[in-house]
Order: structure tokens, then C-alpha cells, then sequence
């Protein structure tokens, strides 16, 4: 019997490409009507079993929207957005293991199905990245939060910048945002989730997608049972997974998931 792995969960997000929101006009000039921004930090992170929000102290451009020392932003326009963040986790001195965690907050209260989790073994690091779509109102507060749980008490995880030598920083998060529709459900858009245990062995499977917490112009009445998303509308359109992969409970499997 071949050995048998597990996604623990996965997100997809897809969504049109508005032409619209172009950043780039035939005369090469920027159009300011999109909002955007990308921070990031330069700093260590460390993390607790409590949960912190993670916070970013370089601003790498922005427009239309309002970012906080506390790690907190909103938008200045209404519309569907798209997120992702890449974090650099581990310890600082690389002698801890045990699971950062990073989630997705919404004024204040916990978005569901927006957990992740990224195991670090002894002497490692990783990066766990995180994308996400979503319709927001003016002036609606998100923020990410981590938290960490080690092996040993005595050690310590959480987000961690690094310096390479003649190499540019590796910063413990960066985010970036953009506005891909203004107005209200003007596009096609989706995040399906699956919230069970999907295991898998050398023969492929399909992907089953069993919730939803943003669905707009796109037919998923079979995605639940058969993994398959129906377009309603011609176009370009952008799409990303993200999975969370390990060995089923109660488990030593090792091996490669492929997606």
C-alpha cells in the first residue's frame, strides 16, 4: 500500500482581471484610481500562544489606503481586493521547533477558515505564504495575527528577518495589497476553502472545495463533491491554491504532496 499524506486544508482564490483598475494608461502614466499598498518589516517577531499582530515598519508604496503603527489597515475605497503575505518564520538564534500560526482579522473578530500553519523543525526556517479575496466597505479594518508554540519552553518562534551577505533583506513579513473592482460585486471572484482531511496516494485525486466565505458571478455548485468551478463569464482571469500539507494524525509519513 503506498504511503498516504495529508492536505490538511487549502484555499482558492480566483478572480478577473479588471480592466478597469489598469495602473498603466497608453501614455505610460500611472492611474491613481487603484488602491494598493505593500509594507513589510525588518525586525523579529516573536510570538506567543496568545496571538499578536503582526506589524511592518517600511512602507514600499501605497495609495488610498491608511496603515497603522499597530499593524491594522483599512481601505479608502470600497471594492474587491486581493491579499497576500509571504512571513519568514522560525527562531531567531534557529534552536527552536514547534508551529507558528497566522490568521486573518476583520474589525476586530477572527475571519473564518483564514488560519494557517507552518511547523518548524530544529535549525530551520520557511515561509508561509497567504492569499486572500475579499469585498471590503470604506474604511474596514483588517490585520494579521501569529502566534507560536514550542517544543521547549525555554525557546522562542515567530517571524524572523535575516540579512544575508551582498544579498538584499529577508524581512519577516512583507504584505501586499491591491484593488482589483471597485464599487460592489463588479467582477467574477471566489476563495473556496475545504475544511476536512483530504488523504492522497500515487493515484491523483481531485481537489474537493466544501465552503465558501466569497463566491460572485461564478457557478461552484459542484465544486463540494467534484472539485470543479463553472466560469459564467469570459475573460482573464487570476488564480492561486494554497495547501497545507503533513502526514495524517497519528502519523510518522514522510514524503512529497504534489498539487
Amino acid at each position: 500500500m503506498a504511503k498516504q499524506h495529508q492536505i490538511l486544508n487549502i484555499i482558492l482564490v480566483l478572480f478577473a482581471l479588471s480592466s478597469a483598475l489598469l495602473t498603466i494608461e497608453a501614455n505610460d502614466e500611472r492611474n491613481d484610481d487603484v488602491a494598493y499598498f505593500q509594507r513589510s518589516s525588518s525586525k523579529n517577531q516573536i510570538g506567543d500562544s496568545k496571538g499578536k499582530l503582526a506589524t511592518y515598519n517600511k512602507n514600499d508604496g501605497s495609495n488610498d489606503f491608511t496603515a497603522y503603527h499597530n499593524g491594522t489597515f483599512e481601505a479608502k475605497k470600497a471594492g474587491v481586493y486581493f491579499t497576500m503575505f509571504a512571513a519568514q518564520v522560525g527562531s531567531p538564534r534557529r534552536v527552536a521547533n514547534g508551529d507558528v500560526h497566522m490568521w486573518m482579522q476583520k474589525r476586530n473578530e477572527n475571519e473564518p477558515n483564514s488560519n494557517s500553519i507552518q511547523s518548524v523543525e530544529y535549525g530551520s526556517t520557511s515561509v508561509l505564504v497567504y492569499a486572500t479575496v475579499f469585498q471590503t466597505p470604506v474604511d474596514c479594518t483588517f490585520a494579521f495575527l501569529y502566534s507560536a508554540f514550542t517544543v521547549n519552553e525555554c525557546t522562542s518562534l515567530g517571524l524572523i528577518a535575516t540579512q544575508p551577505e551582498n544579498e538584499p533583506l529577508v524581512p519577516s513579513i512583507i504584505i501586499s495589497t491591491v484593488q482589483v473592482s471597485g464599487g460592489t460585486n463588479t467582477i467574477p471572484y471566489a476563495q473556496l476553502f475545504s475544511s476536512k482531511t483530504q488523504l492522497g496516494n500515487s493515484n491523483s485525486d481531485v481537489v474537493v472545495l466544501d465552503s465558501s466565505s466569497a463566491v460572485n458571478k461564478l457557478d461552484i455548485t459542484t465544486a463540494e463533491k467534484h472539485g470543479i468551478i463553472k466560469y459564467n463569464e469570459a475573460g482573464v482571469y487570476f488564480l492561486i491554491a494554497c495547501a497545507q500539507v503533513g502526514s495524517a494524525k497519528d502519523t510518522d509519513a514522510s514524503g512529497e504532496v504534489h498539487l
